[in-house]
């Protein structure tokens, strides 16, 4: 084949991208197979462009199947000859690319205005609504939904998600669909292209912030998202978003968005949840920071939890004279098995005393304090 003169080789290969049903050589797999041959094959079949096969009835599904292959793997030089010779590029091409991360694949189509008409082809989409349900978000062919769908720890897919929103695309389909890319990376935990969006698109997306209080539940470790909606007053601070800091115990959060919204909130409401979840950094916050705290209210309520030991060792060391000795502190040390002669200190000073107080300490078969007891409650 070398000793083969170049005008001699250059006539036998004018004619392999041309339809020869004996021959079965209008295959453009089989022609680019032939590259490797020597390097004349490769340079003359490299320069081939605007190929005949292009404009003729072919197998739809085993080129989409080919292409498909090359997705995952192929060379970009492979896609530049195939674009070269007017492949035809369907949606289903592009997802996957946008599968298998090739950004840079992505990024070449855009250089070519016949492939770059289908990527932002606004038919392909669909127009996101509240009612949506989510689940056809997960079945949608929206490159845009497919790129907040597939990521993992290596690959994010960030990159491609910029590209599809181009700001200098012309009448950018996409832009249009920033609230169901919001949706499905919070169904899909993307935090990145979350975190992208509410500071890039905000505005696009702000009627939805709402999705992120319950999307703190779901994530680990983002309170430093939080901050920044908070800082940048991009979130509602509600009693649910307190909850939830609580919860994941996030308490520097929780002090941030508690100041911020001034503690214009219902501590009371607050004080149960940091029982259940036992935060009592919390806890001694609430108490130092909230004006006017009702402690008969914080006692009384304190009855409805167990293991309220170390609540009350903090209520003793540090509000003790904040206590109101009407409230029933005595049957809830007793219950959380305080010390005897605090017991007995909470007496001397004058806290209610109840039958049933009694009646405990006649449980615990501890006689001394029944008689303390009782010698206090007779005397009232």
């Amino acid at each position: 084949m070398e000793s083969i003169p170049d005008d001699i080789l250059d006539n036998i290969l004018s004619n392999l991208h041309k339809p020869d049903k004996t021959l079965k050589l209008f295959n453009f797999r089989k022609i680019y197979k032939l590259r490797i041959v020597n390097k004349s094959f490769k340079r003359y079949i490299d320069n081939i462009k605007s190929s005949v096969y292009a404009d003729e009835k072919y197998n739809v599904n085993e080129y989409e199947n080919i292409f498909n292959r090359l997705a995952y793997s192929g060379l970009k030089c492979n896609f530049e000859w195939l674009f070269n010779n007017n492949f035809h590029l369907s949606v289903n091409n592009i997802n996957n690319l946008i599968i298998h991360f090739r950004y840079d694949i992505l990024e070449l189509i855009c250089r070519y205005n016949n492939l770059q008409d289908i990527l932002f082809n606004r038919f392909n989409l669909f127009t996101f609504k509240d009612e949506l349900d989510i689940l056809s978000l997960s079945k949608s062919d929206n490159p845009l939904i497919i790129s907040g769908m597939n990521f993992n720890k290596k690959n994010t897919n960030l990159n491609i998600v910029k590209l599809l929103l181009n700001p200098n695309i012309k009448g950018n389909p996409y832009i249009h669909q920033l609230p169901a890319l919001f949706h499905t990376a919070i169904k899909y935990n993307n935090i990145v292209v979350i975190k992208y969006l509410v500071t890039h698109y905000y505005s696009n997306i702000s009627h939805y912030s709402y999705r992120l209080i319950n999307y703190m539940m779901q994530s680990n470790n983002n309170d430093d998202l939080y901050f920044y909606l908070v800082q940048n007053n991009k979130i509602n601070i509600t009693d649910q978003y307190l909850v939830n800091c609580i919860r994941k115990k996030y308490n520097d959060l929780f002090i941030f968005s508690y100041e911020k919204i001034n503690k214009n909130c219902d501590y009371r409401y607050l004080i149960s949840k940091i029982y259940e979840n036992n935060n009592i950094e919390l806890f001694r916050y609430i108490l130092k920071n909230t004006e006017d705290i009702d402690f008969l209210y914080i006692v009384n309520n304190m009855l409805c939890h167990k293991k309220m030991f170390d609540y009350i060792s903090l209520l003793l060391n540090e509000y003790f004279d904040h206590l109101d000795k009407e409230s029933q502190f005595v049957k809830l040390c007793l219950n959380n098995c305080i010390e005897k002669t605090v017991i007995k200190h909470l007496v001397d000073e004058g806290f209610k005393i109840t039958i049933d107080d009694i009646r405990t300490c006649l449980d615990m078969e501890d006689i001394r304090l029944v008689e303390h007891l009782s010698k206090k409650f007779n005397s009232i």
